[in-house]
Parts: structure tokens; C-alpha cells; sequence
């Protein structure tokens, strides 16, 4: 929201008393009116870090294919499979990043 900005529209939720109590909860001390308007916003753009865990993932994913890449060319050139055991290890640093963003997402 732009600085001075007033919020002058008013919408309507309908919850039943369980929904409302968890809700309640997850607020905290926050007033329920911006813990939900934050909560939306969030969601819409993916929460606060979706993003930039999004972007991480991608280059880890893009860094792990080239690795990939040249063990199958040396492989196929009749060499060992050394690094195999490096991808495997970047494959499982990247699954734990991209549960925490699907944790996130819900």
C-alpha cells in the first residue's frame, strides 16, 4: 500500500466459531482484520521468501543438470562415473530447500 494511502473498502467473511478460533490463533497479537489482509497478500504472491526460494532451486537445479551433463559425456567417452555421488548430495540439498517452499505454500 502506497504511503497515505487510506483503505476505504470493506469486505465481509463468514467463518464458523472453530474457523474463527484458529484464526484467532494463528494471529497472535495481531488484530485479526491484518493478520487475514497479510495472510491473502501473501499467498498471492507466494508468501515473503517463496520467491527467492524459487530462484535458489531453479540455479541449484540448472547447476545440478550441467554437473549431470558431463558425468553421461564422460561416462559415454568411456570414463568413471566420478561426481555421481556430488549430485546425489546437491539432489538432496535441493529436495530439503523445496519442501520448506511447499511447507510454506501449504
Amino acid at each position: 500500500m502506497k504511503k497515505g494511502e487510506r483503505r476505504t473498502v470493506v469486505t465481509h467473511l463468514r467463518l464458523n466459531p472453530s474457523e474463527m478460533t484458529r484464526i484467532k490463533q494463528a494471529a497472535g497479537s495481531r488484530k485479526v482484520a491484518s493478520f487475514l489482509r497479510q495472510a491473502a497478500l501473501d499467498v498471492r504472491a507466494g508468501g515473503p521468501h517463496l520467491h527467492d526460494d524459487l530462484v535458489g532451486i531453479r540455479a541449484e537445479l540448472r547447476a545440478i543438470g550441467n554437473n549431470l551433463n558431463q558425468i553421461a559425456k564422460r561416462v559415454n567417452q568411456g570414463g568413471d562415473a566420478d561426481g555421481i555421488a556430488t549430485v546425489t548430495a546437491d539432489i538432496g540439498s535441493i529436495s530439503k530447500v523445496l519442501n520448506r517452499a511447499l511447507a510454506r505454500v501449504g
